[in-house]
């Protein structure tokens, strides 16, 4: 290492004590270094002034910024037409005489390294390299102007490792793009942004306000892409239990919880108290539909993709949920109000109706003594909450996971009219009274999807596909064709549609349905829309499960990236749903690991039920 270099640390140290003339001889002889010392009087007393450090061009020591040459340990470096000047002054007090030295490197000739220095510097650049791994970001920089070795060692691979340690590898992305992600997340870790700027008052500027628009804008593109980048597995924590752990999601999870050095982002406790919420046309206006296609909607997706963290206990513990007359209002809202698929082929998904109804039951779940659901839901056991993602999250069609849980929620007819009556702005608005099929609280359900020519297949009824509209792109091709000329036809690239069945327990019943995949909202991908028809059955005389045909329902839900959560909504299938007086509500379905029916789902059970049905008003014959 280089004299000058220990000399300066060695200065620093000596900078915090007492610096007397036997300190700086001993310092002088420990580096080869000349000393001339002179003890002046201070004019004035003063306190310790900081270690100030000179560099310039000059050849003599006459050019040092006014500093005088004596009291000097003068060390020689190895650098041409360089010095550095630095002053230790370590008056007490009471300003007694104590001699104020200076430490100088010259320029005028080279200095051997001594064997420590040589040996540091000979190092290979992977110790180099390995001894920055161990170094805070700040200090990487630090070992890096200690000389033109450690310098040369600090390359893009540095970088890139610890990208690797904090983040999930980004396929096919080169070695400048990754550090340029570490750097501007790192960056955006440790800066204030919040989403929920009235929670400040009177207390932000309008230069705030504007920093922090900037602000958010930034973080929501980050986590943008480390949602689409994620890519956690299922493991074991301390206690044995399994547990899914990924890097970019723990790093999302220290931004949320403002640990391991992370600053807080309210990004999940600021549902519906964005800037772009208090907009009141915006917010306040429940005619109006939101989608990804509406410009500043990406605040809405990123909130979504992060449903599974706001409803696990683990992260929503005494957090608020805001606006709940608002949720119940566009949660039990007509789909001629607000359609929650929009477009021709149903490919722009209305966000904001998608985040109420995950409102409203965030409400139910977990707001203890008020949600209906709360009290069931805190005693769940842990795999059996919501879990966030595993693996990459893919685009296409996709099939979903085989165990699920779901909550619904209903109103008699008579407090919906009241509810739908109202205008929803908040103003005159009030809380109106859900209610729990039969006091059933929270579904075990358990689908299949077909594999290749599954001997299970079954058809699809043209009258199913009359109430939920499972195939859009069909019905959309067939109209341009009886338009179009087959030469000026636009062949339509439909995405691939596939088919599930299965049984639920709690409220006993089969379903059948259909999934496809959507194209990316606000450039996530990973959306797909299902559709359903269930039915409840009842039980005859002999304690059979038999068809109902008062129990026939249809569900139309976005699946969100991920594939384990789904939001939609269910209504009455013999009526029309645009209608102001038809029977629908929300729900909320989440994946789990292992069912907790207390007797086994069988794959056989919905297509024993269905080949028992008769029913040609819904195609069954």
């Amino acid at each position: 290492m280089r004299a000058s270099t220990l000399a300066a640390r060695s200065s620093t140290t000596c900078f915090h004590s007492s610096f007397d003339s036997q300190t700086a001889q001993k310092l002088a002889n420990d580096y080869g270094a000349s000393l001339s010392h002179n003890v002046r009087k201070r004019k004035t007393p003063q306190r310790n002034t900081p270690v100030s450090y000179y560099e310039g061009d000059t050849e003599s020591e006459d050019d040092s910024g006014g500093e005088s040459p004596e009291d000097t340990i003068i060390v020689d470096g190895p650098w041409e037409k360089k010095k550095k000047v630095i002053v230790l002054d370590d008056s007490d007090d009471n300003g007694s005489d104590i001699p104020p030295v200076k430490l100088t490197v010259k320029d005028d000739s080279l200095k051997e390294d001594g064997p420590a220095g040589k040996l540091f510097r000979g190092f290979p650049t992977e110790i180099h390299q390995h001894i920055a791994d161990f170094l805070p970001d700040s200090d990487v920089v630090n070992f890096a102007c200690i000389c033109e070795v450690t310098r040369a060692s600090i390359t893009n691979i540095v970088w890139k490792r610890r990208f690797d340690s904090l983040f999930d590898s980004v396929p096919g992305a080169s070695i400048g793009d990754v550090v340029a992600k570490y750097k501007s997340r790192r960056a955006l870790a440790k800066q204030w942004t919040a989403f929920d700027l009235g929670a400040f008052g009177g207390h932000i500027t309008p230069e705030c306000r504007e920093v922090q628009k900037k602000n958010q804008g930034e973080v929501l593109k980050m986590l943008r892409f480390l949602i689409l980048e994620s890519n956690a597995r299922k493991t074991e924590d301390d206690e044995g239990k399994e547990v899914i752990q990924g890097s970019n999601l723990q790093f999302i999870y220290d931004l949320i919880t403002g640990e391991n050095g992370a600053s807080y982002v309210d990004i999940i406790d600021s549902v519906f108290n964005t800037e772009f919420d208090n907009e009141m046309h915006k917010l306040r206006d429940m005619s109006r539909v939101v989608s990804a296609s509406v410009e500043g909607t990406l605040v809405y997706a990123v909130q979504l993709c992060l449903t599974p963290i706001s409803l696990n206990p683990r992260f929503c513990n005494n957090r608020r949920v805001s606006h709940f007359d608002l949720s119940q209002y566009q949660a039990y809202d007509t789909p001629a109000r607000q359609p929650m698929f929009c477009g021709k082929y149903k490919q722009d998904v209305n966000l904001r109706w998608l985040l109420h109804v995950v409102n409203f039951f965030k409400y139910h779940l977990t707001v203890n003594a008020e949600g209906l659901l709360a009290h069931h839901y805190k005693d769940l056991e842990a795999d059996q909450f919501p879990q966030p993602w595993e693996g990459r999250i893919e685009p296409g069609t996709k099939p979903l996971k085989s165990h699920w849980k779901g909550a619904y929620t209903f109103m008699d007819p008579t407090t919906m009219a009241s509810l739908r009556m109202g205008n929803g702005n908040g103003k005159n608005s009030s809380v109106h009274t859900d209610e729990l099929d039969n006091g059933e609280v929270i579904q075990d359900m358990t689908f299949f999807f077909e594999e290749g020519k599954s001997n299970q297949s079954f058809p699809w009824p043209e009258q199913w596909d009359q109430i939920v509209c499972s195939d859009p792109f069909f019905q959309i091709s067939a109209q341009k064709s009886k338009r179009a000329s087959p030469r000026k036809a636009k062949e339509i690239k439909k995405p691939q549609i596939k088919q599930f069945w299965g049984t639920c327990r709690g409220k006993h019943g089969h379903f059948f349905g259909r999934i496809h995949a959507m194209i990316p909202q606000q450039g996530i991908h990973g959306f797909q829309r299902m559709t359903m028809m269930k039915f409840y059955t009842k039980t005859d005389e002999n304690g059979n499960q038999i068809y109902d045909p008062d129990q026939v329902w249809a569900f139309e839900g976005c699946v969100l990236p991920g594939g384990r959560i789904i939001v939609g909504r269910w209504w009455d299938s013999c009526a029309d749903p645009n209608a102001f007086t038809t029977q629908s509500g929300p729900f909320l379905w989440w994946n789990v690991d292992r069912s907790a029916a207390a007797i086994p789902i069988r794959p056989e059970e919905a297509f024993e039920f269905l080949g028992s049905v008769v029913d040609p008003d819904i195609g069954l014959i």
